[in-house]
């Protein structure tokens, strides 16, 4: 495979922004961004490999989309504005040039879903396929979302659906194959609008986005929290897995997986202007427990109190 052919027929495809100054081919990508003192540079880098990342079976395209998606994620979680993204494609000698072609329309696709650009990347050969990618953002100082400063008595949320990737995984492994269903579970977007919402609010004391699980991303946020099982927003396919594994609502929405929803806590004043945000924006929003001064996420459902049981990486 010519890889400089391939870095032109993958560039010859992308748009380049207005405040991008350089060319495809110049050493560095060069942003006219302009940041000023009211405004900061937001950078996140994310690798997704073969066989522990991507998902089971997936096209080339969905692959990438889902890890391209994943970086973008996390501006999302400090309710910055995407400026781009730039990546690096790792390719075994036997891949071929179609499949590489695929892969790099995933990361576009990603990225002009999310309303931005592919701003360049790198292109080499390895043992295993791997990509990564840096998203960079900005946000407004006084908007910034972080994971720090949730206090007693504040209220958690988070958006839409959860489970829908952790249900492909399951579907996957019950011998189930279908490219539309998992395109329907699997290749979900960065919450960028729904982090704008919070972050204009200045009314959210803590946030973060949800990829590995619902527990463990809780626990970046507080220590101690009571979850109320029966507010979960799992999606129609989780709650059916769930029902089907004997799995309680939190336990489907912890397995570390993709799910790209935002978590975040409020104080109880402010969660009535923040439901009506949301409203308005015709954005999910559901409200699952509260921050405690205790030391442990507890969990309580129909019949039940139980601390959070250890999932996957929690």
């Amino acid at each position: 495979m010519d890889e400089d052919s391939v870095v032109r027929k993958i560039t010859s495809k992308l748009k380049r922004p207005v405040y991008m100054v350089s060319n495809f081919n110049d050493d560095a990508e060069i942003l006219d961004v302009r940041i000023n003192k009211n405004e900061l540079l937001l950078e996140k880098i994310d690798t997704a490999n073969e066989g522990i990342d991507f998902p089971w079976e997936a096209d080339a395209w969905m692959a990438a989309y889902i890890a391209t998606a994943q970086s973008m994620s996390d501006i999302a979680a400090c309710g910055g504005k995407m400026l781009g993204v730039s990546t690096s494609i790792c390719v075994p000698d036997d891949v071929t040039e179609k499949y590489v072609l695929e892969f790099s329309r995933g990361i576009k696709l990603s990225a002009e879903k999310a309303g931005t650009f592919v701003l360049g990347g790198d292109y080499n050969s390895a043992n295993d396929l791997s990509l990564s990618v840096v998203s960079v953002g900005k946000v407004k100082k006084n908007n910034l979302l972080t994971r720090n400063g949730a206090s007693p008595g504040d209220f958690i949320g988070v958006t839409g659906e959860l489970g829908r990737f952790n249900a492909g995984y399951f579907y996957y492994h019950d011998g189930f194959r279908n490219q539309d269903v998992y395109r329907k579970m699997l290749v979900q977007d960065p919450r960028l609008k729904e982090g704008n919402v919070l972050a204009s609010s200045r009314k959210v004391s803590s946030c973060t986005d949800i990829p590995d699980g619902l527990i463990r991303c809780l626990k970046f946020l507080t220590r101690g929290a009571i979850v109320y099982d029966e507010k979960i927003p799992l999606s129609k396919e989780a709650r059916e897995i769930a029902q089907k594994k004997n799995m309680k609502p939190y336990q489907m929405a912890s397995v570390p997986a993709g799910d790209l929803e935002l978590i975040f806590t409020t104080s109880p004043k402010n969660k009535p202007e923040i439901d009506d945000m949301f409203k308005r924006e015709s954005s999910e929003l559901s409200w699952i427990g509260r921050v405690t001064e205790g030391s442990s996420i507890k969990v309580t459902g129909p019949g039940y109190e139980e601390v959070a049981k250890k999932i996957g990486y929690v």
